[in-house]
């Protein structure tokens, strides 16, 4: 079972209504700097520069459809 590494963080995003249920653990990003997480809705990264970001799976699929 996967576990949620910024539970204070998912809660605020609405949890399991919100963000969704948990896809995946942690995982770091490839700089090594930082991790994120993956939920049904959306990805929480964390960087130790600028603390946890939450952005949703509709602002993903933009994001790359404008790159």
């Amino acid at each position: 079972m996967n576990r949620v590494q910024s539970e204070v963080k998912w809660i605020a995003s609405g949890g399991v209504q919100g963000l969704g249920a948990v896809l995946a653990n942690a995982t770091p990003m490839p700089d090594g700097l930082g991790s994120y997480q993956e939920f049904l809705n959306g990805t929480i990264f964390y960087s130790p520069d600028f603390g946890e970001a939450r952005i949703l799976t509709v602002s993903l699929i933009k994001i790359a459809s404008i790159a």
